[in-house]
């Protein structure tokens, strides 16, 4: 069971600045030239609202001008180079140390925030930071786009090689999937629980919500994370739920999605609204760029439900 931190300079350098590392900033600038969205990324873009979204259109914007981004917030709290996650940081490590999790990714749009987790996880384990022991990482991504589901799959298979040489052996299957539709939510659950029985960890990822504003849609929301709540709370599980940081507000109303899971509880040492402020270089632009990101981590309380 690891119990340091990372602190290699393919993601930290010089201190504070953050960067992707570099098999993902690779593979992210290999898919955007293979879609013929290179030279638009390179050139960037001044609008502020970017929220991806179901068509092919939304999702290839936020693809170009945001995956990034995404992949930064993940980056800071991993390597956490302000000491504003307690032992966060750990605990994913020890989660993602050893034997089989099984991921649910959802809403994962292209990948992001779970890609990013495990392009750290190996590039420490090249950096011999961390232990490359054997771990198999089972993902269900569900997403409503079929075009951001595509691109993961993509990006999954060219990171897999070097996941590979530093013992992690990654499984990814995709489904599309309305979250307002519980029926959907449902399928989804028995398809990660039936292909993944044999798991020793569900870790359900949660990222990007912010863009969920009206209480129609949130209601629609809480109904199917109460579901996927419910179906880990007779076993070892996590949830991580990952946001830039927005308007206390909108926090309160996401929040809600999970105000129903009493058999989670949020991690002890971590602040209720835990944010950090951070700088990265932004490869495809080739910048620095403010980010910020806030997270927060619950787990099944001792017991759960009989």
């Amino acid at each position: 069971m690891t119990t340091q931190r990372i602190d290699c300079r393919e993601l930290i350098d010089p201190h504070p600045l953050l960067h992707l590392p570099t098999t993902l900033q690779n593979a992210y600038r290999a898919e955007l030239a293979r879609r013929g969205l290179l030279e638009e990324a390179i050139a960037g873009t001044t609008e502020k609202q970017i929220h991806g979204g179901p068509t092919p259109q939304e999702t290839l914007k936020h693809f170009k001008y945001r995956f990034a981004n995404s992949c930064s917030r993940v980056v800071c709290i991993l390597v956490d180079p302000a000491s504003s996650f307690a032992s966060l940081p750990v605990e994913v490590f020890q989660s993602f140390s050893s034997h089989k999790i099984a991921v649910l990714d959802a809403p994962c749009g292209a990948g992001a925030s779970l890609l990013s987790l495990l392009a750290v996880l190996a590039t420490a384990r090249a950096h011999r930071q961390l232990p490359s022991l054997p771990l198999t990482v089972g993902v269900i991504g569900a997403d409503v786009s079929p075009t951001a589901l595509d691109i993961y799959s993509s990006i999954a298979n060219a990171l897999i090689p070097e996941f590979e040489r530093n013992g992690i052996t990654l499984n990814v299957t995709t489904l599309n999937w309305d979250a307002a539709q519980i029926n959907q939510t449902s399928g989804v659950c028995d398809t990660w629980f039936a292909t993944h029985a044999d798991a020793n960890e569900y870790f359900v990822l949660v990222g990007n919500l912010s863009g969920i504003t009206e209480p129609t849609i949130v209601q629609a929301f809480q109904r199917s994370f109460e579901h996927i709540t419910a179906r880990i709370s007779n076993v070892a599980s996590t949830v991580l739920w990952i946001e830039p940081i927005i308007e206390k507000s909108i926090t309160k109303r996401i929040k809600e999605i999970f105000s129903f899971s009493w058999w989670l509880k949020p991690s002890e040492d971590l602040a209720a609204d835990a944010q950090s402020r951070f700088s990265w270089r932004q490869p495809i632009e080739n910048k620095t760029i403010a980010g910020t990101v806030m997270v927060h981590r619950y787990e099944r309380k001792d017991g759960g439900i009989a």
